[in-house]
């Protein structure tokens, strides 16, 4: 059973860098609108959880790890692309609650900071779902659905039902069904 969970934590990383490493190419190619504030604040977040489920005990965050190098892809792309970026009220303050929950996550211990963590992804989203919620991209459904498998695969191989285990791609899984929903009802 080890073995398999074991595989089932490396393929949630493999599918968090391939799958939104392919929408990284597709939004640098195809032009598809995607929010440059809530991508880059997923790659900021995705260094910070890295380094919180590290600290608490977490030596395999491979979703983590693939989406790190999977969201810094899309962001560049957003950048380096003809995709229209746009940086508005919404994002300015989803900005700011990010990095005062970044700051909240300095002052606290390890398992509080995660709770402040999953609420700084949570934040740093509300541009991106705001974005779905009025042009709901359907062409994008796998990236999201692809995101829940991963999250699911991080959670079954995990190597304890700790915190720093299980919340995050728990939280991130539910977070991305929500987006999900958004693109295709």
């Amino acid at each position: 059973m080890e073995s398999i969970k074991r595989f089932a934590n490396v393929l949630s990383g493999i599918i968090g860098l391939v799958a939104p490493s392919l929408f990284a190419v597709m939004v640098y190619l195809d032009r598809i609108p995607q929010n440059i504030a809530t991508w880059g604040m997923i790659c900021i977040n995705n260094v910070i959880g890295i380094y919180l489920v590290t600290k608490e005990g977490n030596a395999t965050p491979y979703m983590q790890w693939g989406w790190l190098i999977s969201s810094t892809g899309v962001f560049v792309a957003i950048v380096c692309g003809a995709n229209p970026v746009h940086w508005g009220a919404i994002e300015t303050y989803s900005l700011a609650a990010c990095v005062l929950a970044i700051g909240f996550r300095v002052a606290l211990g390890a398992t509080a900071a995660l709770l402040a963590y999953v609420s700084a992804v949570l934040i740093s989203s509300l541009p991106l779902i705001i974005d779905y919620w009025y042009l709901p991209q359907v062409n994008t459904w796998w990236l999201w659905a692809s995101t829940v498998v991963s999250c699911s695969l991080a959670i079954f191989g995990a190597k304890e039902r700790t915190v720093s285990y299980v919340l995050v791609p728990g939280f991130i899984g539910v977070l991305n069904a929500f987006i999900l929903y958004l693109t295709i009802r």
